[in-house]
């Protein structure tokens, strides 16, 4: 079975996910072992998380602006394109 460029790239992504989601798993036991169940535990996952989260808002408005903004700029009519079809991307 011969893939395509497109099916082996999102195959090496999904690669890439996995490994990292595994990964993190490894370093919250071992973070969890080295400083047991504790407030320091609960201040070191805060500080950890702010900024994974203030990256994923910050990226992921950009990211969801984008196309909007090409697409206005090409002269898209978003009002021509049928209500169930929004449905289907939005739900």
């Amino acid at each position: 079975m011969k893939l395509s460029r497109l099916s082996k790239i999102s195959l090496l992504l999904a690669v890439f996910f996995l490994t990292d989601k595994l990964l993190a798993i490894l370093r919250q036991v071992l973070i969890a072992r080295q400083f047991g169940l504790s407030r320091e535990l609960d201040a070191f996952n805060v500080a950890n998380n702010v900024p994974d989260l203030l990256f994923a808002l910050i990226s992921g408005g950009a990211l969801a602006m984008a196309p909007v903004t090409l697409w206005q700029s090409a002269g898209f009519d978003f009002r021509a394109v049928p209500l169930s079809a929004w449905a289907a991307v939005f739900y």
